[in-house]
């Protein structure tokens, strides 16, 4: 009788700090990628809204949205320190993909509202 009370408390034990473990390193919140659309349609109902290239300097130049910042994503840490956390950060890339969603994410994890293209 005594083991199977040990054992209870054990297992209690284990699943209280691993969900508070757990709690305290999931996201806080989802990223979702918005669309072209929803993107335009926020400019132009006057949304706060700072796009923000991640490619290179040459990719930049080459091609890229109106208004859109270039940093670059390896500098986008210390970029981000310039712009307010009061505009929703879009970031965006060539494809839409990998770079961009990591750029989200490192924007998101320094407590913007980021998403990505």
């Amino acid at each position: 009788m005594e083991n199977y009370i040990l054992l209870a408390i054990v297992s209690a034990l284990i699943l209280y700090f691993g969900y508070k473990v757990w709690e305290a390193y999931r996201p806080k919140k989802t990223l979702t990628c918005m669309g072209a659309n929803q993107v335009r349609d926020g400019l132009n109902k006057g949304d706060q809204i700072v796009l923000i290239d991640v490619r290179d300097n040459e990719a930049y130049s080459n091609r890229h949205i109106e208004g859109a910042i270039n940093i670059p994503l390896p500098e986008l840490k210390k970029g981000l320190k310039k712009i307010g956390k009061e505009n929703k950060v879009v970031i965006v890339c060539y494809s839409g993909a990998d770079r961009s969603k990591k750029g989200a994410v490192i924007a998101a994890k320094m407590g913007f509202n980021a998403t990505w293209l």
